[in-house]
């Protein structure tokens, strides 16, 4: 009525104070952005008593892709799927996600359930090794490639025509054959389920993730991992620790303009260390953020790991 702009989906402050939904409603800052949106139709499906706006062709069939989004009147929460933008900044290392995403508006709740790319430059030689890690470690449990939530993922992630053809390969050769542009990355993971916590201001997640690729290897592996993506003013910061069995281990730690790694694994420790800078740095455009990757010392790993046990303790105690 007074020609404000309307949005519909959850959306995260410019400082990161809070993340919080609209449903064809105004956003509370013109600064804020949306972590889940959709387009198209919107209708009420007395069924399930949700509001839902997608494509007509995705209202139908719900295993198509595509953005959708619901306001569930019985249970207050604001349900995403297809491309989740979690609005996070790492220069030169690319993240897309897709999956789904939850905000349960009478607890303040923000949970995802996500498939991601990471894009960046780093020595193809050192992510042969960590691909071998794990195809070597009994004790890492292969991931199930026809189950729904990564098959849907899929879909939303390369298009439907190239994941039917990703699974034809998978029947005919048990493996993919031809790996299209959009899975052709540094790394791509499934089922990481990203928490927002409002004392960190940070996505955060422990637990198991499925681990489908590493440099030009498929691996499609289930591994341990303590996963932290961070907002500051300053610059995001993104810390991963992959655990594939008690013995070993690989960090990968990104702040502004520099990835930090390091390893159980000391052939990959020494390949890293040995790279001269020019192998390990990107030529990027005047005015784009700089990037260079290097060994990190072990204790930049034991400072990430105190800090996110700190934050999980902090939350408990509230």
């Amino acid at each position: 009525i007074d020609m404000a702009p309307t949005y519909a989906g959850t959306m995260i402050s410019r400082d990161s104070t809070h993340v919080y939904s609209t449903f064809i409603s105004k956003r509370k800052d013109y600064f804020d952005k949306l972590i889940t949106s959709a387009d198209g139709f919107l209708r009420f499906d007395p069924a399930t008593e949700r509001y839902e706006i997608a494509s007509p062709e995705r209202l139908e069939d719900q295993r198509l892709p595509g953005n959708y989004l619901a306001l569930d009147r019985s249970s207050c929460k604001v349900i995403g799927s297809g491309n989740i933008n979690l609005q996070l900044d790492f220069g030169q290392v690319k993240i897309r996600t897709v999956g789904e995403a939850i905000h349960n508006m009478s607890e303040d709740d923000f949970s995802t359930r996500l498939m991601m790319t990471l894009d960046f430059l780093f020595s193809p030689d050192a992510l042969k090794l960590f691909a071998n890690d794990l195809d070597s470690v009994p004790s890492i449990k292969p991931m199930e490639l026809t189950d729904p939530f990564y098959r849907h993922s899929l879909r939303e992630l390369v298009g439907r025509a190239a994941a039917d053809r990703l699974e034809a390969d998978l029947g005919l050769y048990a493996e993919y054959r031809n790996i299209p542009p959009e899975l052709s990355k540094t790394m791509v993971l499934s089922d990481v389920k990203l928490k927002w916590n409002q004392y960190t201001r940070s996505y955060r997640y422990e637990g198991e993730i499925g681990l489908v690729k590493a440099g030009e290897s498929l691996v499609t592996r289930k591994v341990n991992a303590i996963i932290e993506m961070t907002k500051r003013a300053s610059g995001d910061l993104l810390d991963m620790y992959l655990v594939l069995d008690d013995n070993t281990w690989y960090y990968f730690g990104y702040s502004p303009g520099s990835m930090q790694v390091v390893s159980s694994n000391r052939a990959f420790n020494n390949l890293v260390f040995e790279l001269k800078a020019k192998e390990r740095k990107m030529k990027t455009r005047m005015g784009d953020t700089g990037y260079i990757y290097s060994l990190a010392p072990e204790r930049r790993l034991s400072l990430f790991l105190r800090r996110f046990n700190a934050g999980s303790e902090e939350q408990i105690n509230e």
